[in-house]
């Protein structure tokens, strides 16, 4: 969890970046960190980032919330690039930091929700397979 100062350290520091959205997520933001946990962070950029840009963006971020966090362990996601999973994990376990716009927020959670439950059966039966396979063959 962060505290409201961190929430609104982090929300200034985005306040002039080109992002929409900022979710905390994961373990640390759902109170459940253990020994390896990382300071999980999705973005929803705004319209009219190349990839590069957003790429760059991404890698200034980490570093700009190290500092704020006063960690390495940070992990920032570009929440439109990412899988189906990793978005429906970003919002479902998460801390809003910034919202600039109410409705790229809303699209976003409804895209998200709608890609994931569409893959939903695959990944179950792909896990499913995974799992029977490794119980007949072990994991070489």
């Amino acid at each position: 969890m962060l505290t409201k100062q961190t929430q609104a350290h982090i929300s200034e520091y985005f306040e002039h970046e080109p992002v929409e959205v900022v979710f905390f997520f994961g373990s640390r933001a759902s109170g459940y960190p253990h020994g390896e946990s990382d300071y999980d962070f999705g973005v929803v950029f705004s319209k009219g980032l190349t990839t590069k840009q957003r790429s760059k963006k991404r890698l200034t971020y980490i570093g700009e919330l190290g500092k704020i966090l006063g960690v390495e362990a940070v992990d920032v996601v570009d929440l439109e690039k990412a899988p189906a999973y990793l978005r429906y994990a970003a919002f479902a376990s998460r801390q809003d930091i910034v919202c600039k716009n109410e409705s790229v927020r809303i699209n976003f959670e409804h895209k998200a929700m709608s890609n994931y439950f569409d893959w939903l059966p695959y990944m179950r039966r792909h896990s499913s397979l995974s799992i029977a396979s490794i119980a007949r063959h072990g994991l070489s």
